[in-house]
């Protein structure tokens, strides 16, 4: 008799125990804040949608724009004929803009950073030398003397030696920039394909074009036998100039 008291007594304790742990489980859900459940939203900074901006357009033009106007200007004897200034001048200028535009976002969202950290101070004074040297391309490009002229002979190496540095510093800055501002990997990601795809594709063709000038022959076809020849710096070769 007591065996089979205890045996009924089993379901009992079980729902009991059921119901004493199902309440503990109710309390402690009710004592828990709701907003504990819900992540804090990240902090914004006010100026971030600014300087998303200054970094999509110095991006553009370091990665994309100049890179491509400094392969076609490289390029101009075999590819292009007479149009390639006006390609190089157009996307300079496009370059340019959006540079000067970008540098205003820049320095105008970073001027509310309490703490400037030192690879953001080196991102901001690159980015200072680059719009620099935008400008001083810019005034060279206005300038830009006649083959006749003897500033040609220094005009011609200090356009392109700047071209080149700013090409390489810029997309050394993007890189800084990128990191500086904490973006995601798919920027840096995306900023060395498109820099790696067009240095791949416009090197050999810069390459091509040096080893093969449709110019040069075809002036050489044209010129008379023993005609005198123009060589040096400012040899202009069928309407093109070496150093433009």
């Amino acid at each position: 008799m007591q065996y089979q008291a205890a045996m009924s007594a089993v379901p009992c304790r079980l729902a009991l125990t059921w119901l004493s742990l199902a309440s503990m489980a109710a309390a402690q859900q009710q004592s828990t804040p709701a907003t504990a459940t819900k992540p804090a939203p990240p902090h914004k900074h006010p100026n971030d949608r600014m300087l998303e901006v200054h970094g999509v357009l110095m991006a553009v033009s370091f990665v994309a724009i100049i890179p491509i106007s400094a392969i076609i200007s490289s390029s101009r004897h075999r590819f292009l004929g007479s149009s390639w200034l006006q390609i190089h001048r157009a996307l300079g200028l496009v370059a340019a803009l959006f540079i000067i535009v970008g540098a205003i976002l820049g320095i105008i969202g970073w001027t509310e950073i309490p703490r400037v950290r030192q690879i953001l101070l080196a991102h901001m004074v690159i980015g200072l030398i680059l719009l620099a040297f935008v400008v001083l391309q810019v005034s060279i490009a206005l300038g830009r003397p006649s083959l006749k002229s003897n500033l040609r002979r220094w005009w011609a190496p200090t356009h392109h030696n700047v071209g080149r540095v700013a090409l390489l510093l810029g997309f050394a800055n993007a890189i800084i920039g990128a990191y500086a501002a904490h973006m995601d990997y798919d920027w840096y990601v995306w900023i060395c394909v498109v820099w790696g795809v067009i240095m791949l594709v416009g090197i050999p063709l810069i390459i091509y074009a040096r080893m093969n000038p449709r110019g040069e022959a075809g002036a050489s076809e044209k010129a008379p036998t023993g005609a005198a020849t123009t060589t040096g710096p400012h040899r202009d070769v069928a309407n093109d100039t070496p150093y433009a």
